[in-house]
């Protein structure tokens, strides 16, 4: 992780923490500290991809949060997050990888239910 990641996140930190020590309302949108919550739980549990200490997100943001989350990575300098989770979805990604299979992207699924109503899935494409 950037040297300025970590330091827009620890600046954050000391907002975060005079809010609550104070029980005054957060200055920052729930997307804003859903990513901060991601830079906590990182530095707390020292995650690291091959040595290298990055962002996790065991728990993606709800949707409508999304843009204020990407927003504060992208503010922060994040170059990338890694999402993990226990849903199963990320261990049977990995097993299909290892399979031979490529994560390739994302895509919407359109489906007509009984010729009368229409369904959007998101889905992601892997490359069999």
């Amino acid at each position: 992780m950037k040297k300025e990641t970590i330091e827009y996140f620890e600046k954050m930190r000391d907002v975060v923490v005079r809010h609550d020590d104070n029980g005054t309302e957060q200055p920052y949108s729930m997307g804003a500290l859903n990513a901060y919550r991601c830079y906590e739980d990182s530095d707390i549990n020292h995650s690291t991809v091959d040595g290298e200490f990055v962002l996790e997100c065991e728990a993606a943001p709800k949707t409508e949060f999304a843009e204020d989350f990407l927003k504060t990575l992208r503010e922060a300098g994040a170059e990338e997050v890694i999402f993990t989770n226990d849903s199963g979805l990320i261990d049977f990604l990995h097993r299909m990888n290892a399979l031979g299979c490529t994560i390739d992207q994302t895509c919407t699924v359109r489906k007509k239910i009984f010729n009368i109503d229409e369904k959007t899935d998101y889905g992601i494409r892997l490359k069999i």
